[in-house]
């Protein structure tokens, strides 16, 4: 049976969670002195406030699409022509935003395209606590591409529907995969290092199977060779040649059969 996606927006004041397994929306406001302009100053603290959050409104452990408010992203749009500008102009922006941990994604809206900056660190944490209760991030997506779907401003009950009912277009617009991010291990790196490490696995294969077709060849070749050599190497037996068996001797003839005729000189018998 397919478990359907529990969903959660963040906002600067807390978390909202929705889903089919959930009765209305649930909102869990950050405690004081855990969050402040996007930081999270008491990483345990939060991870200790969203267990109690989810064991104490029994939310059973599922994937998770995680929607990020506007008010806790950063976001431009672009303006240029040419992969080069476009390159350059986002990371201008990246460079401006006043947050330690950036992570970075262009997105394209309609026609336009938007570069949207987050805190990667406040994620991570809210990833963090979420995993060690048995949940998995799917999803992460910034409130600006969930316009297309009906998802405007409010996050409530009916937004959780639309966004269930257009899965597909939210994990091809998650901010999973990131550009312009650290170099960590941040799951928003994730699936880059998986498309690495599928890569790097196709070239082996292909080695590998152009070394076995070698390995092959040269053994097919040294056989050939090998009995080639044995046939050359085989002592040919030469048969013996007969020899020759006497014919019978003859009877001798009698002297009483033989005739002597005596010629003189002259020719003349007698």
């Amino acid at each position: 049976m397919k478990v359907v996606p529990t969903i959660i927006s963040v906002s600067r004041a807390g978390l909202s969670v929705c889903g089919t397994q959930i009765n209305g929306l649930l909102k869990m406001p950050f405690d004081a002195g855990v969050v402040k302009d996007l930081n999270v100053t008491g990483l345990t603290e939060l991870a200790a406030q969203i267990k109690t959050f989810v064991e104490s409104n029994k939310i059973p452990a599922s994937d998770l699409v995680v929607v990020l408010d506007a008010e806790t992203y950063f976001e431009k749009q672009l303006t240029g022509e040419t992969d080069d500008q476009l390159a350059g102009e986002v990371q201008e922006f990246v460079d401006s935003v006043p947050l330690a941990s950036p992570s970075s994604k262009i997105f394209k809206v309609g026609d336009k395209y938007h570069a949207v900056v987050i805190n990667r660190r406040l994620y991570e944490s809210v990833r963090a606590a979420f995993a060690a209760l048995g949940f998995a991030v799917k999803a992460v997506v910034p409130e600006l591409v969930l316009g297309p779907v009906g998802v405007a401003g409010t996050f409530d009950a009916n937004a959780c529907r639309l966004i269930l009912k257009k899965m597909a277009y939210v994990t091809e617009n998650s901010f999973v995969g990131v550009t312009h991010a650290g170099a960590d291990d941040s799951w928003v790196n994730q699936n880059r290092k998986t498309a690495t490490l599928l890569a790097a696995g196709a070239i082996l294969i292909s080695v590998l199977g152009v070394g076995l077709v070698v390995w092959q060849t040269v053994a097919a070749r040294q056989t050939a060779v090998a009995r080639a050599r044995a046939r050359t190497a085989k002592i040919v037996q030469a048969l013996p040649s007969p020899i020759p068996t006497p014919a019978a001797a003859t009877t001798s003839a009698k002297l009483a059969d033989l005739t002597v005729r005596v010629v003189n000189a002259s020719g003349i018998t007698g």
